[in-house]
């Protein structure tokens, strides 16, 4: 299983519905490609998590 890295990061929603992307949270992984997906769906499910997900591949040069 061949693993890459991928950086998650969680944009807070303000009270006015809008992205407060001063306070972002962000998290860098190892992982196989098929967790990332199982992540990404299940982020993009749970909408009462009062954030903005994102997971995308990280490259380091």
């Amino acid at each position: 299983m061949i693993e890459k890295d991928y950086c998650i990061t969680f944009i807070p929603i303000l009270e006015s519905g809008q992205p407060d992307i001063l306070n972002c949270q962000q998290v860098f992984l190892k992982l196989p490609k098929s967790k990332a997906e199982n992540l990404q769906k299940i982020f993009a499910t749970d909408k009462n998590l009062g954030f903005i997900t994102t997971i995308e591949e990280f490259i380091l040069n």
